[in-house]
């Protein structure tokens, strides 16, 4: 029943998620930000403000799984308050096998 209410929910949904990816070699420059960030690695004080299911359970529950994996280098950027904001994880092909 779960999985028949997931394909029909998303068979007409309208929301759109993407990934981002770089090559390395390429040379980049970062855009700045609208507000004042700094990065630093995920805490696990970060989790439970960043995750919060709320706001999008399908998107939430792979990242918490990332989290739960203990996928390394999750990165947040976080503001002058060091209110965590964003994160996203910069994953090599070593952890292939714990993503899937």
């Amino acid at each position: 029943m779960v999985l028949a209410k997931e394909f029909k929910k998303r068979l007409h949904s309208r929301s759109v998620s993407f990934g981002l990816q770089r090559d390395m070699e390429d040379e980049f420059s970062a855009p700045f930000a609208n507000i004042e960030i700094q990065i630093r690695p995920l805490r696990k004080d970060d989790v439970d403000i960043l995750l919060d299911p709320s706001v999008n359970p399908r998107i939430i529950s792979g990242q918490q799984g990332m989290v739960d994996e203990n996928i390394p280098t999750c990165y947040v950027a976080v503001t002058n308050e060091d209110k965590p904001c964003y994160m996203q994880w910069l994953i090599g092909y070593g952890e292939n096998e714990k993503i899937k």
